[in-house]
């Protein structure tokens, strides 16, 4: 298991070759959307296979996801309560453009009431960005997580950034913080 020291090396490491990002992506890769080249790196370097995604939107994040599991012959599983009924659609018909509708599963529902998978190797927490919905994620998912939990906003929304700063354990957990793209936690699961 690559750790998060490791992280910065990953990127570098990894074959970005394998498959031309842009055609994911509505614009080029910038500061924006960099936080998805980092979880796609972390997902190929630590051949992560089981991955969840709090938050399907229109599904760019899904896509790089849906490619390192392809690659690393994983799943996804993305959810998304279904409120706004076209992103979804977006998503899955981003998914179809690029072959990779195989490599994920479609969840209707709020991102708190997990049924699939059991355990996950990445779980991305992107959905309801108030403090709330963010400890409810938290509390759903941290003990079905085997390796990382990623968080998404963490400057950008002032829910994410109060449950990272004050409730997210200092203990059992390695963190690396990137504030770029409205912030970045990822925190991997280390042994107390």
């Amino acid at each position: 298991m690559v750790g998060l020291e490791g992280v910065a090396h990953s990127l570098t490491e990894t074959n970005f070759e394998e498959y031309d990002f842009s055609r994911f992506l509505d614009r080029t890769i910038n500061p924006t959307r960099f936080y998805m080249l980092l979880m796609y790196a972390l997902i190929r370097a630590n051949g992560l296979r089981s991955l969840v995604e709090l938050g399907t939107y229109r599904g760019q994040t899904t896509l790089f996801f849906a490619q390192a599991a392809r690659l690393n012959g994983g799943h996804v599983w993305t959810y998304d309560n279904g409120y706004d009924k076209v992103e979804p659609a977006i998503a899955a018909d981003r998914l179809a453009a690029h072959g990779l509708s195989s490599y994920v599963t479609f969840i209707r529902s709020h991102s708190f009431i997990p049924t699939l998978p059991e355990e996950a190797d990445l779980v991305f927490v992107d959905a309801d960005h108030t403090f709330g919905g963010v400890s409810a994620d938290w509390v759903a998912w941290h003990e079905r997580v085997k390796h990382f939990m990623c968080f998404h906003d963490t400057v950008g929304s002032d829910g994410v950034r109060v449950f990272v700063e004050t409730h997210f354990p200092r203990t059992g957990w390695e963190h690396l913080h990137s504030p770029g793209d409205s912030g970045l936690l990822v925190a991997r699961k280390v042994n107390a």
